[in-house]
C-alpha cells in the first residue's frame, strides 16, 4: 500500500510540476515552449483537466482554434462540474463562429460589413491574432496597404509563432517591389523609388528591397545612397555578391580603388561563377597597373562566360598597353566574334594596327566602327592615321577635320591636320 501511496504522489509531482513550468512559459508569452510541454502530457495519456484548459488557452494563442476547442471538452469530460470550462468553452464557439462569419461577408465582396464585423470581435477578443490577420487581408483587398501591414504586424506581436502572419507583409513588399519593377523598366526612376521605400518600410528585412534601393540610386548616379542601401543589403546577408560588388562599384566611383579591388575579391570568393565581378576586378587591377592579376581575373571571367564582349575588349586593352599587340588583336577579334556592333573594339583594333603600321587593315577596321558609329571622332583619327600613312591625303584631311569637330579630339586631330604635309612629305 505505501509504495502504490508513493507512486501516486510522485506522479502528481511530476504532473504539477510539468503543469506548473507550462504555465510559467504561457505567461511568458512563450507559448511554443508550453504547448511542447503540454503536448507531452496529452500524449502519454496522463493530463487531467487542468492540464487540458491551459493547453486550451495556449492553443488558442497560437490561434489554433480547432485544438483549442478539442482540449477544452477534454477539459469538461474530466470535470463535468466545472462552469468556469463549460464558459470558456462558450466563448472559443462565439469566436470561431464569429471568424468564420466574417470570412463568409468577406468572401461574398461585402468589404466594408466584413471589416465591421472584425470590429466587432475585436472588442471582445482584443488579444486575438486571427482576427487581426483576417482584418488586414480585407484592408489589402480594399487598397489599404498602410492599414493591412499595421494589423499584421499587431497579429505577429499577438503571436510571433505564425509564420503566415510575417509572410503576407512580405508578399505587399514583394507586390510592391513588383510594382517598382515595372517603374524601373521604363526609367520611371523617383516612382520606382517610391515603390522600393514603401515596401521596406513596411518588410525592414526585405533585402531584395534594399538592394532595388541600391541600384536604382545608382542608375541615378546618387552613388552616397546606392552605397548607403548596398551596406543594408549586405547586413542583412552577408554572402549578397551583388550588392558587395555593387559597393565596390561606389568606392571605385569616389576614387577608393583599393577598396573596391578587396570588394570584388570578396564577390567572386563568395560566388566564383559571378563573371561581373571578376571582370569588374579585372578592369581595376590594370587601372592601378597589376597587369598579371588582371588578365587573370578577365580570363576567369570569360572561363565562367565565354561570350563575355567585355572582357575580351579589356583583355586587349591591358594587352595594347603593355605592347602585346598579337594578343592585343586577338582579343579585340574574340570580342568582334561575340558582339560585331562593338564599335569601341573595331576602333581599338584600327589603333593597334595602326601601331603595327598594318594601314590597311586599320583603315577596315575605322570604316567598320565609323558604319556602327557614324561620328565616333576616336575612329575618324584612326581613320586620318591610316589614309596619311597609305599618302591618301585627301581621305586623311577630310577623317582629321570631321574627328576635330569632337572637343575631346580637337587638338589631337588639328595637330595632323597642321602638319599634314609634313607626314607626306614622302609621298609621291
Amino acid at each position: 500500500m505505501k509504495f502504490f501511496l508513493s507512486i501516486v504522489i510522485a506522479t502528481s509531482v511530476v504532473l504539477c510540476s510539468t503543469y506548473d513550468d507550462a504555465k510559467v512559459h504561457f505567461d511568458n508569452k512563450e507559448y511554443d515552449k508550453a504547448i511542447t510541454l503540454l503536448q507531452g502530457e496529452i500524449d502519454a495519456k496522463s493530463a487531467n483537466a487542468k492540464a487540458f484548459t491551459l493547453a486550451s488557452k495556449v492553443a488558442a494563442k497560437l490561434d489554433d482554434l480547432d485544438n483549442a476547442n478539442a482540449y477544452i471538452l477534454k477539459a469538461i469530460e474530466s470535470d463535468p462540474a466545472n462552469k468556469e470550462y463549460r464558459e470558456y468553452q462558450k466563448e472559443l464557439e462565439l469566436l470561431k463562429n464569429g471568424l468564420k462569419d466574417a470570412k463568409k461577408t468577406f468572401d461574398s465582396g461585402y468589404h466594408e460589413e466584413a471589416l465591421s464585423d472584425y470590429d466587432k470581435l475585436a472588442e471582445t477578443f482584443s488579444d486575438n491574432a486571427m482576427i487581426q490577420y483576417t482584418k488586414g487581408l480585407v484592408l489589402k483587398q480594399m487598397g489599404d496597404l498602410d492599414e493591412a501591414v499595421q494589423h499584421y504586424k499587431k497579429a505577429i506581436s499577438l503571436n510571433p509563432f505564425e509564420e503566415k502572419y510575417e509572410k503576407a507583409i512580405k508578399v505587399v513588399a514583394q507586390t510592391l517591389a513588383k510594382n517598382g519593377d515595372e517603374e524601373f523598366r521604363r526609367k520611371e526612376y523617383d516612382t520606382a523609388l517610391t515603390y522600393y521605400h514603401q515596401a521596406v518600410s513596411y518588410y525592414s528585412n526585405f533585402k531584395d528591397g534594399t538592394f532595388r534601393l541600391a541600384k536604382t540610386y545608382f542608375s541615378v548616379k546618387d552613388f552616397e545612397n546606392a552605397k548607403k542601401w548596398c551596406e543594408e543589403t549586405i547586413q542583412l546577408d552577408n554572402g549578397h555578391v551583388q550588392s558587395i560588388k555593387m559597393l565596390g562599384d561606389t568606392y571605385k566611383r569616389s576614387g577608393n580603388i583599393d577598396k573596391a579591388i578587396e570588394l570584388y575579391s570578396q564577390a567572386v570568393e563568395i560566388n566564383a561563377n559571378y563573371d561581373r565581378a571578376y571582370y569588374s576586378l579585372g578592369v581595376a587591377l590594370k587601372d592601378v597597373g597589376r597587369y598579371d592579376e588582371s588578365i587573370q581575373s578577365l580570363n576567369k571571367a570569360l572561363l565562367v562566360n565565354p561570350s563575355y564582349t567585355k572582357a575580351y575588349e579589356t583583355l586587349g586593352v591591358v594587352y595594347q598597353e603593355n605592347n602585346d599587340l598579337d594578343n592585343a588583336v586577338f582579343n579585340f577579334e574574340k570580342a568582334l566574334d561575340t558582339n560585331g556592333k562593338a564599335y569601341k573594339v573595331h576602333s581599338r583594333l584600327a589603333s593597334v594596327y595602326n601601331t603595327q603600321e598594318k594601314y590597311e587593315d586599320a583603315r577596315t577596321a575605322a570604316k567598320a566602327c565609323l558604319r556602327i558609329k557614324r561620328n565616333y571622332a576616336a575612329a575618324m583619327c584612326e581613320l586620318g592615321i591610316a589614309e596619311m600613312n597609305m599618302c591618301n591625303k585627301v581621305a586623311a584631311e577630310d577623317a582629321f577635320t570631321k574627328a576635330k569637330k569632337d572637343r575631346n579630339y580637337r587638338k589631337f586631330a588639328g595637330d595632323y591636320l597642321k602638319n599634314l604635309n609634313y607626314y607626306t612629305r614622302d609621298c609621291n
